[in-house]
């Protein structure tokens, strides 16, 4: 045989050869993802049991978050914790003007318990003045 048939037909062999190499690729894929789909299903099929009652017991608590995040929380629940000096100033000057505690501590966005602190300390702060007031000197 010449070399120049050679040379002419190399191209379509190695088409040839490329072609029967994808399609033998392509069933080996096909056979994988037929043994990997049973496997899957055999696996759902033996872990399906035990997730029943996994998914029973997240049902019940999406449920009592439900419920939870209905509920309405107390009020002037504070978004941040603490006082600082501009926060405890404006209460004290809410709180001198005769304001409830609970409209205070929803105002400024803090705890009830702590605006009643700053009533409590504000009361032994008169109280203390008071006594060093009628103390004689």
């Amino acid at each position: 045989m010449p070399i120049a048939i050679v040379v002419s037909l190399l191209p379509s062999l190695l088409l040839t050869a490329g072609a029967v190499a994808a399609a033998i690729f392509l069933l080996a894929l096909r056979r994988e993802n037929v043994g990997l789909r049973r496997r899957i299903a055999s696996l759902e099929q033996i872990s399906a049991p035990a997730a029943g009652p996994v998914l029973e017991r997240l049902q019940q608590m999406e449920e009592r978050l439900r419920v939870v995040e209905a509920r309405p929380g107390p009020p002037g629940v504070a978004a941040r914790s603490g006082l600082n000096l501009n926060t405890r100033a404006q209460a004290l000057r809410m709180l001198r003007r005769g304001m409830p505690a609970e409209t205070v501590a929803s105002t400024l966005r803090l705890a009830r318990p702590e605006v009643e602190l700053l009533v409590r300390v504000r009361q032994l702060e008169h109280a203390a003045e008071s006594i060093t007031s009628e103390a004689p000197g």
